[in-house]
């Protein structure tokens, strides 16, 4: 059984940290750094950013909240994650509609 999130979560690209399609800094006090915003690296906000399986019932409210808001800055909640490969999705499906 994985115990990562792989699909959520934050992932390992070369020398990266990723989170959908942005890059992930963490400061000296485990803060995470997600273009240019700085959340605050509570225990709760990390199991939820690396975790595959976590109970939500223990979760923090506002952690949850900076979670939902990581996914939305990142894109990370979106199957496709290469700018230039939603772009072309996003184009196959406009021609399909006309």
């Amino acid at each position: 059984m994985r115990l990562l999130d792989t699909q959520y979560g934050i992932r390992r690209e070369r020398d990266h940290l990723k989170n959908g399609n942005s890059t992930v800094t963490v400061d000296n006090m485990r803060n995470i750094i997600i273009k240019g915003k700085e959340f605050k690296g509570t225990e709760d906000l990390w199991k939820r950013l690396t975790r595959k399986n976590v109970n939500y019932d223990s979760i923090d409210k506002n952690d949850l909240q900076r979670y939902k808001t990581i996914l939305e800055m990142t894109k990370a909640h979106l199957k496709v994650t290469d700018p230039e490969e939603t772009f072309r999705l996003l184009a196959e499906q406009s021609s399909r509609t006309l």
